[in-house]
C-alpha cells in the first residue's frame, strides 16, 4: 500500500509537474508577449520623445519666426507712422500756403472789384458823353445837310439867274 500511495503520490507529483510545466510554458509565452509589449512601449516612448523634441524645435522656430515678423511689422508700422507724420506736416504747410494765397487773392479781388466799379462808373460817364457827342454830331450833320441843301439851292438859283 505504501507503494501504491507512493505511486499515487508520484502520479500526482507528475501531474503537478506537468501542470507546472504547462503553467511555466504559459508564463514564458506571457513573458515573451510582455517583453514585446515593453519593447513596443519603449519604441513608442522613444518615438514620442522624438516627436516631442521635434515639436519643441518647431515651436522654437515658429517663435523665432514670429519675433522676426513682429520686428518687421514694427519697423513697417514705424515707417508708416513717420510717413503719416510727414504727410500731415506737408498737408498743414500746404494748407497754410493755400490759406495765405486765398487771403492775398481775396484782397486782390476786393481791389479789382473796386477798380471794376470805378471803370463801370467811368464807362457810364463816357457812354453818357458819347450819347451827348452823338446827339451833337447828329445835330451838326443835320445843320450841314441843311446848309448844303441851302447851298445847292443857292447855287441852283445862281445858275438859273
Amino acid at each position: 500500500e505504501t507503494f501504491r500511495n507512493l505511486i499515487v503520490e508520484i502520479e500526482k507529483s507528475e501531474s503537478t509537474i506537468s501542470l507546472q510545466e504547462k503553467q511555466n510554458q504559459i508564463l514564458k509565452e506571457e513573458c515573451i508577449r510582455l517583453e514585446k509589449i515593453a519593447n513596443e512601449l519603449k519604441v513608442r516612448n522613444s518615438s514620442r520623445e522624438d516627436v516631442i523634441e521635434f515639436l519643441k524645435s518647431e515651436l522654437v522656430k515658429q517663435l523665432l519666426k514670429k519675433d522676426m515678423i513682429e520686428e518687421e511689422l514694427s519697423a513697417q508700422v514705424e515707417h508708416r507712422d513717420v510717413t503719416i507724420s510727414n504727410l500731415e506736416k506737408s498737408y498743414a504747410l500746404k494748407k497754410e500756403r493755400s490759406n495765405s494765397k486765398i487771403r492775398t487773392l481775396e484782397a486782390r479781388n476786393s481791389c479789382l472789384e473796386e477798380e471794376v466799379e470805378k471803370l463801370k462808373a467811368e464807362n457810364g460817364a463816357l457812354h453818357a458823353k458819347y450819347l451827348v457827342v452823338e446827339d451833337e454830331k447828329k445835330c451838326i450833320e443835320e445843320e450841314m445837310k441843311t446848309e448844303l441843301e441851302l447851298f445847292h439851292i443857292a447855287n441852283s438859283l445862281h445858275d438859273i439867274l
